[in-house]
Order: structure tokens, then sequence, then C-alpha cells
């Protein structure tokens, strides 16, 4: 039996404003990817990045699960949760065959989110198109020391900056 060992490290993911308010809001319970980790720890937190023009980490969620379905599959099943029309869910998936659901929960939005600035200059991270790993360190400093980020922005859905 060939089974994939689980990720242990939390990962950075970059998520349209639109969605990334909506998984805050706890109106969004599943992200949808074309790639994506298939095995993660169960304690894996999905620290999330509203990209441009917000550009900040604004929260993280624990993911509860992935699952690797055939599209027509994701559509059918999650597109409910996952807060997508039809039109955007088929441009999105074009082209491939297979995607990937994962399941969130116990959402804890940021009320100080971190910038792009100061990601890269505390971490020396850019935050990625898709998602990345991140180290321990910095996955414990995020979620547990926000309160010493030099730069002070209250988060507000749908700031732009």
């Amino acid at each position: 039996m060939n089974q994939r060992a689980a990720i242990k490290c939390d990962i950075l993911i970059s998520i349209q404003p639109e969605y990334a308010n909506q998984i805050m809001e706890g109106c969004k319970t599943v992200e949808l990817r074309r790639r994506f980790v298939e095995a993660v720890d169960r304690d894996t937190r999905l620290f999330i990045y509203s990209s441009n023009p917000v550009g900040a980490i604004i929260g993280c969620a624990r993911i509860d699960k992935v699952i690797k379905l055939p599209v027509k599959q994701i559509w059918k099943r999650f597109h409910k949760q996952a807060c997508i029309e039809k039109g955007e869910f088929e441009k999105y998936f074009d082209g491939v065959e297979f995607g990937f659901v994962v399941s969130l929960g116990d959402v804890t939005p940021l009320t100080e989110f971190l910038v792009r600035e100061d990601i890269l200059g505390r971490w020396g991270i850019r935050p990625p198109q898709s998602y990345m790993y991140l180290p321990a360190k910095i996955a414990a400093s995020i979620f547990d020391g926000i309160d010493e980020v030099s730069a002070r922005h209250k988060y507000h859905p749908g700031h732009r900056r």
C-alpha cells in the first residue's frame, strides 16, 4: 500500500480578496484548487494571504481535510460551500480533470493583519501566487506574535491599500 505521509507544517495560501473575506466571515467553508498537497496533518493551519489590492495575511483556518476529485464532482458537491458561480468555476478549472477541495475549520481572523512589506521584511517571505509551506518558527510567529508587528493595520473586509 503506497500511502503518502502527511505534511506536518503550516501553509501560506494566496486567495483573491472576495473569497478571502468570505472565509473570514464564515460563508465560504471550502477552498478549491487546481493543485494542492493531498495529505496534510490534522493540525495544519492555512494562513490566508488576501491578494491584490489588499496584499496582507488576514487570518488563518485549520484544514479539516483535503479531497481530490474529478472537477464535475467538485461542482456538484461543493459549489455552494465554495461560494462560486458556475462560470467562474468552469473558467478556473478549464483544462484539468481533477481538482482539490480544502475543507476549512476553526477560522481565526487577525485583528491586525500583516501587509506584504512586513512579511518580506520580517521573514524574507514573498507571498506565493498559489501556496507555500511555512517553517514552524515563522508560522508560530505569525500566529502568536501579531502584537509585535511594526505596521499596525486593522483589517476591514473590502480594505483597499
